[in-house]
């Protein structure tokens, strides 16, 4: 197949960089790309990245819609 436009490459990780927020417990933070974060794909609802909060060990979603 001829390429006619290439398009944007996403990184790998494109949660590096997303401020999150507990709100289990209100503790707040900026994503790295050593945290251990877990794609859950989600037909009905969307997919969602899930990480565990450092503080109460709470789950944290981020919708992983939210691509700059």
């Amino acid at each position: 197949m001829k390429t006619i436009r290439k398009g944007k490459k996403f990184p790998s990780k494109p949660w590096v960089g997303k401020k999150v927020r507990c709100s289990n417990c209100d503790f707040s933070g900026k994503l790295e790309p050593g945290d251990k974060v877990r794609f859950v794909s989600d037909q009905r609802d969307g997919d969602f990245y899930q990480l565990r909060c450092p503080n109460c060990k709470a789950f944290i979603i981020l919708a992983a819609s939210l691509r700059d």
